[in-house]
């Protein structure tokens, strides 16, 4: 604003959810109870690669005689995404030579791909006149409540020289 008092007042939110809360994974991959698989080499594996990028900007200005500005911006960011491999009630996986199972749920960009987390908040404000005052808050939260589940459940057989079982988050 511009007058003999000026000011002005900049807000943001900005949210960003990836999943639910609810007890289904969102990537699934399974056998079914009872169901027998024979075979040289078996390979199950659910997979989530993510990348969540939240970002608020605010902006605030006041210019006259008494110049006020106040700017605040706010991001959240939460992941609950979950994956799950399971082999189910007296399921029966034979291989003759390899078997894996993994479930992975990456959401880091250190490993050299193309997850990653970030949640960024600005605040900008500027005042100008013979009384002039700006301030900004900003705040950030971020919360990952993501699994990776490997479920192999009662009754269920595994067999293969080379049995490989893994679980990543």
């Amino acid at each position: 604003g511009v007058g003999l008092a000026g000011g002005g007042i900049g807000a943001m939110e900005a949210r960003l959810q990836l999943g639910n809360d609810a007890p289904d994974p969102e990537v699934l991959a399974a056998v079914a109870g009872g169901v027998s698989i024979d075979a040289a080499a078996i390979a199950i594996q659910s997979e989530s690669e993510d990348s969540l990028y939240v970002n608020s900007i605010s902006s605030a200005g006041g210019i006259g005689a008494i110049g006020i500005a106040a700017a605040g911006a706010t991001s959240s960011l939460t992941s609950h995404q979950t994956t799950r491999t399971m082999v189910g009630r007296g399921a029966s996986l034979r291989a003759s030579d390899s078997l894996s199972l993994v479930a992975l749920a990456d959401q880091s960009s250190k490993d050299g791909d193309g997850g990653g987390l970030d949640s960024r908040s600005i605040g900008v404000a500027l005042a100008v006149g013979a009384i002039a005052a700006s301030g900004t808050g900003n705040f950030t939260d971020t919360q990952v409540f993501s699994e990776a589940q490997l479920q192999v459940l009662n009754g269920a057989s595994l067999e293969a020289p080379n049995l490989s079982l893994s679980s990543g988050n």
